[in-house]
């Protein structure tokens, strides 16, 4: 008998198990006849779901034919005497054991690929992505940003220690003056002036820390550049994720049929193409709905409250 043990589980991709391979998942691909849109939720794990669901299909087909070659061989080895049926039972035990576990697997992940809204164009959903895109990036900006600043303060910080060795009567305001002053001019015009105001010497120490300030301040001017262009552009990031989220409702066309949907891919409306369709009515039944709930929670609140308050009065009196 073979001993199915020692067959591991997951198989690997490159193993021929005799059962012609799946054709490859192709998301963009996929011609959707009468089926539903994928929730939102998974949409990001989808292909690697639906990637892992068909591997796991495939090799629950292989291990399903080792566990009946498996009976089978137990079946022959049935004298209890028998040392090599007693082993291949606990073989065959274990091996159904973590069969059980890749079947459950699959009726959860086939469970979670299921479609749950109704037929509609990808577009809400590519929607969806770049929101995430844009957040992404906005996030990158934002650490971007983070570190320009803090390499500034770092900077600013070396910068005023250079320009106080070589002009120990620099002032606060000469300091904000001399930071500032990040033209194209490098080091400004300024910077120069403060330095020749101090120490008269022109020894090489000197030249050296005024060639050293000057590098300094092109670093400067160089983190003020960074910084303006990294603010523009979560500026507009900024506009856009404002763009992308008052973009509300969407309307998607599917054939002759026009569908308006809120954020959360509900059908708020439906009506044939060249059909007016009334914004301002759908906002307010929106916010209709919204009032209401925020109504009922506060009214179940106050129900609680009331019950608490009640059974505390009760007991108190018992």
């Amino acid at each position: 008998m073979v001993d199915i043990e020692k067959q591991p589980l997951t198989a690997p991709q490159e193993w021929d198990t005799g059962i012609p391979p799946s054709p490859p998942l192709n998301i963009t691909t996929i011609q959707r006849q009468n089926s539903e849109l994928l929730d939102v939720s998974y949409y990001k794990s989808f292909e690697a779901i639906a990637d892992n669901v068909i591997f796991n299909i495939s090799e629950g087909h292989y291990n399903v034919e080792k566990l009946k070659d498996a009976h089978k061989m137990l079946y022959e080895h049935t004298p209890e005497t028998d040392e090599t049926a007693r082993k291949n039972r606990e073989t065959l035990s274990e091996q159904t054991a973590k069969l059980e576990i890749s079947f459950q697997y699959l009726r959860k992940a086939v469970a979670t690929l299921e479609p749950s809204k109704p037929t509609l164009s990808d577009l809400d959903l590519r929607n969806r992505k770049y929101k995430h895109i844009l957040r992404s990036y906005k996030d990158l900006l934002e650490k971007y940003i983070n570190i320009t600043t803090e390499s500034q303060r770092y900077t600013s910080l070396l910068f005023e220690k250079h320009i106080r060795s070589v002009n120990p009567q620099t002032t606060v305001f000469d300091m904000e003056r001399a930071i500032a002053s990040t033209g194209e001019d490098s080091p400004s015009v300024f910077v120069q002036v403060l330095m020749q105001r101090g120490i008269r010497r022109n020894d090489k120490e000197i030249q050296h820390m005024m060639m050293i300030v000057q590098h300094i301040h092109g670093d400067l001017r160089q983190l003020a550049l960074t910084f303006t262009k990294l603010t523009e552009m979560r500026n507009e990031v900024n506009i856009l994720i404002e763009k992308y989220r008052r973009r509300w409702p969407v309307v998607l066309q599917e054939g002759d049929m026009v569908f308006v949907i809120d954020d959360e891919l509900n059908v708020l409306q439906r009506t044939q193409v060249g059909q007016t369709i009334d914004y301002d009515s759908i906002l307010r039944k929106r916010e209709n709905r919204n009032k209401l709930i925020a109504a009922m929670i506060t009214l179940v609140t106050i129900i609680l409250l009331i019950g608490i308050v009640v059974s505390t009065t009760l007991f108190s009196d018992f």
